[in-house]
């Protein structure tokens, strides 16, 4: 569980992702548009990555 919207394996899957973040959109891969892109380009610029610290 995360609390603030964030999502994180926090370890589950190769050490590789442990601090991996996601972005999820809800189209389906013919429905993305370059937008949607743009958008996860801000998401990410804005993250505050701690790196679990």
């Amino acid at each position: 569980m995360r609390w603030g919207g964030r999502r994180r394996l926090s370890g589950f899957l190769p050490v590789q992702s442990v601090y991996a973040d996601f972005y999820i959109r809800d189209e389906y891969w013919p429905d993305f548009e370059i937008e949607h892109f743009d958008h996860a380009l801000d998401w990410y610029k804005k993250q505050d990555r701690t790196l679990g610290g």
